[in-house]
């Protein structure tokens, strides 16, 4: 089964148009979106930004699509774990200053953030999406989510940067059986890997997943800080290919 896989879109319809075109000429039989269709910072964004195409663009290719932290944010939803960070249903309703007592740099709070998003349409899309999913494949099951258990969804700022930090996640993964894990939300420059220490940054175009139990942490399609990139995971092969967005 080849799966194609883009992330952080973050309303760059212009990119994730081309994407879906290389995407399609190298051929796939189910695409597959880690979240942050939406969320465009005017001091960190440059494109046009345009939410309603990139959803209209994934809906057409039937994608199967997680939430991501900028996308509860859009449609003002907090995560189903909510409540285990010390964050209560009143959260989008308070004010910015009473935000930062509280966050103390722990959550991501979009001061800056604006969207395109605004059909209701759109909204209740990104509403209804799973915070995580699992896809069957003939190299075993896999788990899809924007970012590692026990924040799937990203709304926290912190990153684990070596094996202790992502034994949740491996623990998740044990739990519902899967092989692989693919995230999202960190925009790394290429592929990261889990190795036995910490993350591998292959630079190899294709590459083959050495053993079991990998998570695999994909490119954001748009970024101004390093090249874009989408990719396609090969099961059959156990091998992912990443294709540079110019």
């Amino acid at each position: 089964m080849r799966i194609a896989i883009v992330t952080d879109i973050h309303e760059d319809a212009d990119r994730l148009v081309n994407a879906l075109k290389l995407l399609d000429s190298d051929g796939y039989d189910q695409l597959v979106c880690l979240g942050d269709i939406t969320g465009y910072s005017k001091g960190f964004n440059y494109h046009r930004a345009d939410a309603e195409k990139c959803i209209a663009l994934l809906r057409e290719k039937r994608a199967l699509v997680v939430t991501g932290n900028h996308d509860l944010n859009t449609c003002k939803k907090l995560p189903s774990y909510y409540g285990s960070y010390g964050l209560d249903e009143h959260w989008y309703a308070m004010k910015p200053e009473h935000k930062k007592q509280k966050a103390y740099r722990k959550f991501w709070l979009y001061e800056d953030e604006i969207t395109s998003c605004q059909s209701l349409e759109s909204l209740s899309f990104l509403e209804q999406l799973p915070e995580w999913l699992i896809l069957e494949t003939d190299a075993g099951r896999i788990l899809f989510s924007h970012f590692l258990s026990p924040d799937h969804c990203g709304i926290t700022r912190s990153f684990p940067a070596t094996y202790i930090g992502w034994g949740k996640h491996k623990a998740f993964m044990k739990d519902h059986q899967c092989r692989f894990a693919f995230v999202g939300h960190a925009h790394p420059s290429g592929i990261a890997v889990t190795g036995k220490l910490g993350w591998l940054n292959p630079s190899e175009t294709f590459y083959r997943l050495p053993e079991r139990d990998r998570i695999i942490i994909s490119p954001a399609l748009v970024t101004n800080q390093i090249a874009s990139a989408c990719l396609i995971f090969d099961s059959s092969k156990n091998e992912v290919k990443t294709i540079v967005i110019s």
